[in-house]
Order: C-alpha cells, then sequence, then structure tokens
C-alpha cells in the first residue's frame, strides 16, 4: 500500500499544479428502498491539466477514494480525455482506474467516465460507467438523458439504470437533478450541489 501511495503521489506532483482551480460538490441519492446515500467531493486542478479528486461513498459505501489525473485535449474544438488512478480507504480498499471522456460543441455536450475498481479482500470487483448526453438552454439551464450501467465480477449481465436530468447553474453554481429507474429497486433521485471556486465556462 505505500509503494502505491507513493506513485500516487509521483503522479500528483508530476501533473503540475502551478494555478488553483477548486470545485466541491455534494450528491444526495434519494432512495425509495434503502437509505440515502450522501457522496461529497473535491477536485484540485493545475494550470497544465493535472487533477487530484477526492470523494466519499462513491466507489463504495463508507469508502474513501483519492484518484490523481490528467486531462487532454482542448475544450472548444475537440473531446477531453482525462485517465485517472486512485486508491480507495475505509469500508472497502482497493485501487481504481478511470477514464473520463467529454465533448463540447455549442449547446451540446456528452460525457461518459468509466470506472474499474479492484477490491484487496472479497470478489466484489466491478466495472461501472456514467454516461450523459444534453444541451444548454439560453445561460442558464440544460438538460438531457444518462445511463450508469455497472458489471459486478460475480454477477452475470449488466446492471443497467436509465434516466433523465436537468439543471441550472447561477454563477459558479451549479445544480443537477436526475431521475433514474433501477429494476430491482424502481425509480430513485440524484440531487447535486456543485461550487467551483474559479471562473470557468458554463455547461
Amino acid at each position: 500500500m505505500h509503494k502505491l501511495a507513493g506513485l500516487l503521489l509521483l503522479l500528483v506532483c508530476s501533473a503540475g499544479f502551478a494555478q488553483k482551480s477548486l470545485v466541491c460538490s455534494q450528491y444526495y441519492y434519494l432512495y425509495t428502498k434503502r437509505a440515502v446515500s450522501v457522496v461529497p467531493a473535491v477536485v484540485y486542478e493545475g494550470s497544465r491539466n493535472g487533477y487530484l479528486m477526492m470523494r466519499y461513498n462513491f466507489e463504495a459505501d463508507q469508502t474513501l477514494s483519492l484518484t490523481a489525473g490528467k486531462s487532454f485535449g482542448a475544450k472548444e474544438n475537440g473531446p477531453v480525455f482525462s485517465p485517472s488512478i486512485g486508491l480507495l480507504a475505509g469500508g472497502n480498499a482497493g485501487l481504481s482506474v478511470n477514464m473520463q471522456t467529454s465533448l463540447e460543441k455549442g449547446r451540446f455536450f456528452c460525457s461518459t467516465e468509466p470506472l474499474y475498481c479492484y477490491f484487496f479482500s472479497g470478489s466484489g470487483h466491478y466495472v461501472y460507467n456514467w454516461a450523459e448526453a444534453g444541451m444548454q438552454a439560453g445561460n442558464h439551464l440544460f438538460a438531457g438523458v444518462a445511463l450508469q450501467s455497472t458489471k459486478e465480477q460475480a454477477v452475470r449481465g449488466w446492471d443497467q439504470h436509465p434516466g433523465l436530468f436537468a439543471g441550472c447553474t447561477i454563477g459558479n453554481v451549479e445544480v443537477p437533478f436526475y431521475l433514474f429507474h433501477s429494476a430491482a429497486s424502481g425509480p430513485y433521485l440524484v440531487l447535486g450541489l456543485q461550487w467551483k471556486l474559479s471562473k470557468a465556462q458554463n455547461r
């Protein structure tokens, strides 16, 4: 574990964090058949497109993740690729590998975030993806469609959660609302609050 932590620290230092850019977010997963789940996250981004992300309760319940990566590509003219690796600690210790891809063209945007989680104990390793596509209406509103997909190692087939989303942007604050449907547990809501501490373009 110490060697892995050292490797992660090396990636963070080499990614380049010369200028602060901080994004804080908190998402609430409101289920009908299980307890509410709260997912806080903090993303620190540098001037040379390196970033460090810390979040809780996302990869697994009561699990803290620390992820380092770097973004490649021009946001205005083409896709942006953001590979990263992370360490998981707490309820489920392990590793994660992520490759986020996003694209913006005028008022339209889309993104996909495949994630692989490997846990040091147990057999609950899984592949997960959050994909969404939508458009911006005016300067403050946006809406679209989303899909969450999960494939656990010990389970046959994919667990698909299709959904819709809408939201608004006011200054540096973004508030998205998602409505997903699970075949096992029915519909559920995901409510988010995101605060950007540095100036950034809207969706």
